[in-house]
């Protein structure tokens, strides 16, 4: 992966696992806190409607942050691989034997 396309696929997962982060993190208060908007006139099919609608978007959300997450796995791999083949080449120029010189 050259740099240009590690710098982008940085910065759109962090930008998406930002965006998906909070919605997930939405998700996971509503759960914990049971803040359904259910009313006591609602029939059984719209509270389960409801309750669908609620783990769909967590589900959603959080494949999104997992996503975003493998992304930027992606581009750190990419970035450190990179340094240590560097650093290789480095350390393999340092300690090569320098050629003959022609008398």
């Amino acid at each position: 992966m050259s740099p240009k396309h590690r710098t982008w696929a940085a910065v759109v997962s962090l930008v998406g696992l930002t965006v998906s982060a909070s919605y997930f993190l939405r998700f996971l208060r509503g759960w914990a806190t049971n803040a359904l908007p259910v009313g006591d006139g609602m029939s059984r099919r719209e509270v389960y409607g409801v309750v669908g609608r609620m783990y769909a978007d967590g589900f959603v959300a959080g494949f999104f942050t997992a996503f975003s997450l493998v992304v930027l796995s992606i581009a750190v791999s990419s970035w450190w691989e990179e340094r240590e083949r560097s650093r290789e080449r480095l350390h393999r120029s340092a300690h090569s034997e320098p050629a003959a010189v022609a008398e």
